[in-house]
């Protein structure tokens, strides 16, 4: 049996978390609504329902309540009550991020006390369900209240 090469596993590590950011950095430039967790990991994009990264494919990896990459998965990570990186945790320091039209827009957060740049969970997902559509144009809206705009 072959003993594990620390050094080979922080370079794979390094490499993967290159790639992260290369990715992001188009979805950027790209003008991409979508989540990414404050550890790096993708949590979805806003896109119609059928598409494999939309928030709201029931079916895939991040709109699938029992996703391990899902804001919708209430155990997970990023979805549970307890999580340092949930969405859903009243205490989190460190909820996802949520980038609209390309843009950090703040935080996607059960806990009000991080900020002006705060959306409660349920509210973000109102407004997706609601229209998608309006966060590929760089706003959206609350059920019909007043508009919010991503960032000048």
């Amino acid at each position: 049996m072959e003993k594990a090469d620390p050094t080979r596993e922080i370079l794979h590590q390094l490499l993967a978390d290159l790639e992260d950011e290369v990715e992001m950095g188009r979805r950027i430039d790209e003008k991409q609504s979508f989540l990414v967790a404050a550890d790096g990991r993708f949590l979805g994009r806003v896109a119609r329902p059928e598409h494999s990264e939309s928030l709201l494919n029931a079916v895939g990896r991040f709109g699938s309540g029992q996703s391990e990459t899902s804001i919708l998965n209430y155990h997970g990570p990023y979805g549970s009550s307890d999580s340092p990186l949930s969405a859903r945790n009243p205490l989190s320091a460190s909820p996802p991020l949520l980038f609209v039209h390309g843009e950090f827009w703040g935080l996607v957060s059960a806990n009000p006390g991080l900020g002006l740049r705060v959306i409660s969970p349920d509210r973000f997902w109102r407004a997706l369900l609601s229209d998608w559509e309006s966060f590929e144009r760089g706003e959206f809206s609350d059920s019909g209240s007043i508009p919010i705009h991503a960032a000048p």
